[in-house]
């Protein structure tokens, strides 16, 4: 009988063996997509819009979720509110008053395509511009209103606000004014409106003295100064929020008697200190971590974070550019909460671009360069594939209706372009390759390669140097153009560079 049992037990035991070894393995998961994707708007907006005076918008519409399907025959409708009439043009061939919609297009799952479009704001006040996009049946599939304010030309303030603004924590900001016009003998002042808290105001002087504030004061020398319009000036101030609340602080143009005849109010939400583990959670580097750790244990002590900062430039093609760029804004910050120097911040630039130097580079390290040049006030620079071009001190490029003009000698023998003047005609003719253009001074019409096309701005001559318009000429010689908001620097890259 116990033999038995046990050779039934052996059976059991066996018969469950085979049993397991011959299951199947569980099946994976199998992540399904919506049946159709969704999409977005997002705006590029100019600093300072003047009335009935073209500026630029960018608007892009991008793939938000990835779905299975895209829509056949989508279109997109705009418009305006606001109090006067509003312009939209795209290109040469069709100008819309207040709103419009487009021919329908095929929009595919993956999208993602960026339009500048010239708008005119007719009366200065505030307007409201809205993006729709719709399918075939008319139902919205995204929608955004940006709501922008127009200035009647005699200036405006623009401010550069950090996302997060925490307590007690000194944080770098950009003031910039902006205007069309001259003025005499005036200065700046700021204050704050409100907020529970004191607001501490530093800034450092051309001399490199810094000056501290607390809740307001005064900025220029005491017996004013004089604006050369138009211009664009921006000042890094370093603010420090006290408590944790809800600040309005603003800053003036005044004359030498306090009338005012400018002014801009900002609203800073000020939180309470930030908690480290925040950075973990970002999917940052071990380096990010050490950072932190240097800003606890090292405050005003910005040797550590400057050899930190080295170290990721000399790492730059090293592990995923985008987390090494988030690590270098980082960098950014915390060498700002420092007090980092001017000549620190300027050998900082000097070290990236150096880093960049030669060949085309990430998009990633031109945004950490730019972020950089924000922080120093600097404008429209210019690189050719990573190199950084360096204008002549009397012919500096300009902004004129939203576009940046350059040098044309300069830029061509860089681009290894021929150039020839017909003063007679006041002609400039470009070659290069097979390709020439042919552009008059303070015409709108230039010739491709044969073909007439219209500038969005004229050449022009200023301080005897020949100014064209950056994009066209860049284009026109068989290379792309990237522009970087954060510290308006302007990337062009050869085609043939990978």
């Amino acid at each position: 009988m116990k033999r038995l049992l046990a050779t039934l037990l052996t059976l059991l035991l066996l018969m469950g063996t085979g049993s397991t070894a011959m299951a199947k393995p569980p099946s994976r998961a199998t992540t399904i997509l919506p049946e159709k994707s969704t999409y977005e708007f997002n705006y590029l907006l100019p600093d300072y819009v003047v009335e009935d005076e073209d500026a630029t918008l960018g608007v892009s519409l991008k793939t938000k979720v990835l779905g299975q399907n895209g829509y056949d025959d989508a279109y997109i409708k705009f418009s305006a509110t606001g109090p006067g009439e509003v312009n939209f043009s795209k290109d040469i061939s069709a100008t819309y008053a207040d709103e419009g919609t487009l021919a329908a297009f095929d929009l595919p799952v993956q999208y993602n395509v960026t339009t500048d479009w010239t708008i005119n704001f007719m009366e200065d006040g505030l307007y409201n511009i809205t993006f729709q996009l719709f399918d075939t049946n008319d139902n919205e599939l995204a929608v955004k209103t940006q709501e922008i304010e127009v200035s009647d030309g005699t200036g405006a303030f623009v401010y550069k606000v950090p996302e997060n603004i925490y307590v007690d924590t000194e944080v770098a900001v950009n003031v910039g004014f902006v205007t069309q016009q001259d003025y005499e003998d005036v200065h700046f002042s700021f204050v704050k409106l409100t907020g529970t808290g004191d607001v501490i105001f530093r800034a450092q002087d051309s001399n490199s003295t810094w000056h501290t504030f607390t809740n307001m004061g005064t900025w220029g020398p005491a017996a004013g100064f004089d604006i050369d319009g138009p211009t664009s000036e921006t000042t890094l101030w370093k603010l420090t929020f006290t408590e944790v609340g809800t600040y309005d602080i603003t800053f003036k143009l005044v004359t030498d008697s306090n009338a005012v005849l400018v002014e801009g109010i900002q609203r800073i939400v000020v939180e309470s200190a930030q908690i480290d583990e925040e950075e973990e959670e970002n999917d940052q580097d071990e380096d990010d971590q050490d950072l932190d750790d240097q800003d606890q244990d090292g405050k005003g002590n910005t040797h550590g974070l400057l050899n930190a900062l080295r170290a990721h430039l000399k790492n730059k093609n090293k592990g995923n550019s985008m987390v090494r760029v988030q690590s270098t804004n980082r960098l950014m910050e915390l060498l700002q909460e420092r007090g980092m120097s001017q000549e620190e911040l300027e050998n900082s630039i000097a070290e990236m671009e150096e880093a960049i130097s030669g060949d085309d580079s990430d998009t990633n390290n031109f945004k950490a360069l730019a972020k950089m040049k924000e922080q120093m006030g600097k404008k429209y620079e210019t690189y050719i594939n990573g190199e950084k071009v360096i204008y002549d001190e009397d012919a500096q490029p300009l902004l004129e209706n939203n576009r940046t003009l350059v040098p044309f000698r300069k830029l061509a023998e860089i681009l290894g372009a021929e150039v020839a003047w017909d003063g007679e005609k006041r002609q400039i003719t470009v070659t290069k390759d097979d390709k020439y253009v042919v552009i008059t001074i303070d015409q709108v019409n230039a010739i491709v390669e044969g073909e007439e096309v219209t500038l969005d701005v004229p050449a022009k001559i200023y301080k005897n140097r020949t100014l064209v318009p950056l994009r066209f000429i860049a284009e026109a010689l068989d290379t792309t153009v990237d522009f970087y908001p954060e510290g308006s620097l302007i990337s062009i890259k050869k085609k043939d560079i990978r």
